[in-house]
């Protein structure tokens, strides 16, 4: 096994790892929150990702949190969501390129 096909494996169960250890204070029904990010495609993913961020300026900005949640816990909750998501979207992309390279090797000539 290459170095780089051990690299993204070892990133990916990292990400793995820090995605479902950061399990929210409280269960949302509502909100970014409630979403699972995981099943989203690359181009949902980013709109996701600018929607948290947007969840969080609103928030940091003076706005009420939905449901009484305390708003410390829920921007908490947001930035480990944004944190999860960036992550996702990264170990995605080095697994896109390793595919990528897979295959550019694939197509190469044999001397």
């Amino acid at each position: 096994m290459s170095y780089r096909i051990v690299a993204a494996l070892l990133c990916v169960a990292a990400l793995f790892l820090s995605t479902t250890g950061c399990a929210p204070s409280l269960s949302y029904k509502e909100g970014p929150l409630a979403t699972d990010y995981r099943t989203l495609s690359k181009e949902d993913l980013d709109r996701y990702a600018a929607r948290i961020d947007e969840e969080i300026a609103r928030i940091e900005k003076g706005a009420a949190p939905p449901g009484g949640v305390p708003r410390e816990a829920y921007l908490a909750d947001l930035e480990s969501r944004r944190y999860a998501v960036r992550t996702e979207i990264a170990g995605r992309e080095i697994l896109r390129q390793d595919e990528r390279r897979r295959s550019l090797e694939l197509q190469r000539p044999l001397p």
